[in-house]
Formats: C-alpha cells, sequence, structure tokens
C-alpha cells in the first residue's frame, strides 16, 4: 500500500515538475494538502519574484545589486562569486588556514524558512561524504548567529558556461573535459545522488581547465528517501 505523501515531498514534486502538473493533480491523495501546498507554492513564487527583481531592472538589463555580507568567523569575504534562487557564493578567506575558499550561505540569512535551512544542511552534508577528483570538494561547515554556510575548493577558471566558445574550437579538450564530467556524474549515482541541475553554469573549472560538478542546490538524496 502507497504511503501517504507529506507536505514537503509534495512540494519537492512541484519544484520537479514545474510546469508538467498542479497543485490539484499533485493532491489526488492527500486533498486535505492541497490548500497548505498551494500557501507554500505562493512563497516561494514570491520569493523567485523577489530574487529576479534584485537582479534585473524594468527593462530587462541585468543590474548586479550586492547582497548583505554574512559576518562568520574565521572567515573573510572578499567578493562575491555568483547567486541562485536561494543561495550565495563568495570568494572568503580562511584567516585560520591562511587559503582562499568558496563560502556558500543562504541569500535570505537566518530569515529563511526552516525547509529551506534543512535543505541546504542536507546539501552540505552530502557533498561532504564526497571524494571524487571531478565534484568540488567541502572543506567546512557549521552556522553562525542563524546561518547556515559551508566552504568549498575555491575554482579561479570560473564556470564552464563563459569559456564554451574557447572549447567549440577545441573538439578533443571539449570531450576530454566531458569524460570527465560524466565520470563525476556516474561517481554521484553509484552514491546514490540525482544532480538534477546539471548544466555549464554549474561546472567549475580549475585555471589548468580541470572540471569540477557543483552546486547540489537541487539535487535528489535517494538515501534519504
Amino acid at each position: 500500500m502507497p504511503s501517504h505523501p507529506t507536505l514537503p515531498e509534495l512540494l519537492e514534486k512541484w519544484e520537479t515538475l514545474r510546469g508538467e502538473t498542479t497543485p490539484e493533480e499533485l493532491c489526488r491523495e492527500a486533498p486535505e494538502l492541497l490548500e497548505p501546498l498551494r500557501a507554500r507554492i505562493q512563497d516561494r513564487k514570491a520569493h523567485l519574484t523577489a530574487s529576479i527583481a534584485e537582479t534585473y531592472d524594468p527593462s530587462g538589463d541585468r543590474v548586479v545589486r550586492p547582497l548583505p555580507v554574512p559576518t562568520i568567523p574565521n572567515y573573510e569575504i572578499l567578493a562575491e562569486l555568483g547567486r541562485g534562487g536561494i543561495g550565495v557564493v563568495f570568494k572568503a578567506r580562511d584567516v585560520r588556514l591562511q587559503r582562499v575558499v568558496a563560502l556558500k550561505a543562504l541569500r535570505s540569512g537566518g530569515l529563511a524558512d526552516p525547509e529551506m535551512i534543512q535543505r541546504f544542511r542536507v546539501e552540505a552534508k552530502a557533498m561532504a561524504k564526497l571524494d571524487h577528483p571531478h565534484v568540488v570538494p567541502i572543506f567546512d561547515n557549521g552556522e553562525f548567529d542563524g546561518q547556515p554556510y559551508f566552504t568549498m575548493k575555491f575554482l579561479a577558471g570560473g564556470n564552464l558556461a563563459r569559456h564554451l566558445d574557447r572549447f567549440r574550437t577545441d573538439p578533443r579538450k571539449a570531450v576530454a573535459l566531458l569524460i570527465k564530467v560524466a565520470r563525476a556524474v556516474h561517481y554521484l549515482h553509484q552514491n546514490n545522488i540525482l544532480h538534477r541541475d546539471l548544466k555549464p553554469l554549474n561546472i567549475l573549472l580549475s585555471e589548468s581547465d580541470e572540471p569540477f560538478v557543483s552546486d547540489f542546490g537541487l539535487a535528489k538524496y535517494l538515501d534519504l528517501e
């Protein structure tokens, strides 16, 4: 007999199948969850609208407005590297070890809803268990003043999207890179992790063009099912 779906499970299905299903279809087996699910979806849509408003002006031109810089002991924030719907990544210096790292935190800090914070913690915990030459390694994770964060290897080459033209003109190099990415994805699958957001923006490069799969914010962890 199938188990009764929970609200977090229905919300995750809506995010995965966005545009391909409706709250009504998702709640066929649990009609009592329809209104709570609609409310959660509205909250997520409002958060996404706010995120878009922060990065684009009304004409559609990109506007990069600085986000509040988190204050985390033992780390000096140097610059913002990128941001997504809920997360932001900074270039930072670990003052204890005197090395540069990538520090990921929630955009809304300690004001994020509990589900968002839990998802962020799960991402950090799952990444910390991974050990592959083409998956971004985690160095540290924790919380300070209600703000969860974790740090990763800083990759100076940036994301693959910035280098696509260069790889298009060198097919052998492009194939070699894809082989390494495919091996990393295979390793994730062997560890019961589905990335679900693999794209050039989420493949980071070292200065020598070694690729690293990154950003597990939308990943599905089958061990937690």
